[in-house]
């Protein structure tokens, strides 16, 4: 045994060399370092009815290790990437408007180590509510000469409604959110559009989401950015909308249908209507709307007449009224020319 202690200071000094000149050799081809790599980050020990505002879902931590265990940590193409730090809530149950953690390690893949560099994450913090609001039915859009009715009807039925499985009650929606998005929250569906507006008596329209807004601006809750996210329920509903025609009333040339021609020499010198050649008709939208001039019903036969011919007569209508209901016609006649009936040409005589 004394050949193996023998000159021991010189054999260790040896051995250290050697194992020092391995990890140069070595860590010449996969050195050490500090790398900036994508973490995600989680919230911790978080009392339920708490809420994080604004919350940091992922940041840039340092961390060290030998190249080929951070390089590949790089890539946003690999996030996740196994690294996840976490903000510990534990104790925190009142509404902070912002307050800044520090978060630390929660996993990391083998060979990686935290540097210990500090990581902020500024949130805020919020309690957690649910109310329920009723959902309002907006229809901007509706065609000319038709109105929505409702929402309730005389006996106080719903007529135009958010259905949420039984029309026979209010639909409402519960939203569970930040106590502070609730303040002021109102909840609606909007039917038609301006290139397809509401027209008809009666308008199905399922599965409409249901939108919100703030005093007055939208708020898209499935966008809102908390942590958990806004729970809404339910998020999709069946919309009813009674509409009604209204009364529209415009103006409408009464004309006159005549048959045959006056006597020989005679011209019709002017048609008058009394009270007016001039209906005023009112009635629903799609009877009135597109009715520019009404013809009388009867013909005015003026044939071979040498004076004025009258006709009272009522004034037709389909589905609308009108003013005058009935109009008495003068066709009135006038001699031009004297008119002389040729003389017959004599038969020849045979002798």
């Amino acid at each position: 045994m004394n050949w193996l202690i023998a000159n021991w200071r010189l054999k260790l000094l040896a051995l250290a060399l050697a194992i020092g000149l391995l990890a140069a050799v070595a860590f010449s081809e996969n050195p050490v370092s500090v790398t900036s790599v994508p973490a995600v980050v989680d919230y911790d020990n978080k009392d339920p009815s708490i809420v994080v505002l604004n919350p940091v879902l992922k940041t840039n931590v340092n961390v060290f290790g030998v190249s080929s265990a951070v390089d590949p940590l790089k890539a946003s193409a690999n996030f996740p990437n196994g690294v996840r730090f976490h903000v510990d809530l534990k104790g925190v149950t009142q509404p902070i408007a912002q307050h800044t953690y520090f978060a630390t390690p929660k996993t990391l893949p083998p060979g990686v180590s935290w540097n210990g560099d500090a990581v902020p994450i500024t949130i805020g913090i919020d309690v957690a509510d649910t109310k329920a609001y009723p959902i309002e039915v907006r229809t901007p859009w509706v065609s000319p000469g038709f109105k929505v009715l409702g929402p309730n009807d005389a006996q106080g039925k719903p007529i135009t409604y958010a259905e949420c499985g039984n029309s026979a009650e209010a639909c409402q929606v519960k939203v569970t959110a930040p106590r502070s998005l609730l303040q002021n929250l109102k909840a609606f569906v909007q039917i038609g559009a301006q290139d397809h507006p509401l027209s008809g008596t009666n308008v199905d329209s399922p599965t409409q989401p249901v939108k919100f807004e703030q005093n007055g601006h939208p708020v898209d809750l499935s966008n809102f950015k908390s942590f958990p996210v806004p729970a809404v329920d339910p998020s999709i509903v069946n919309v009813h909308v009674t509409l009604q025609q209204e009364q529209v009333t415009r103006q409408a040339a009464i004309k006159a249908n005549l048959t045959g021609r006056p006597a020989c020499g005679y011209q019709i010198s002017s048609i008058s209507f009394t009270p007016s050649a001039v209906a005023t008709i009112s009635g629903p939208a799609d009877k009135v709307s597109t009715v520019d001039n009404i013809t009388l019903g009867q013909a005015i036969d003026v044939s071979n007449a040498t004076g004025a011919v009258r006709s009272q007569q009522p004034v037709p209508t389909d589905g609308f009224s009108a003013d005058p209901a009935q109009v008495t016609v003068v066709v009135s006649i006038q001699k031009q020319i004297d008119c002389t009936a040729p003389t017959p040409t004599p038969s020849p005589s045979h002798s």
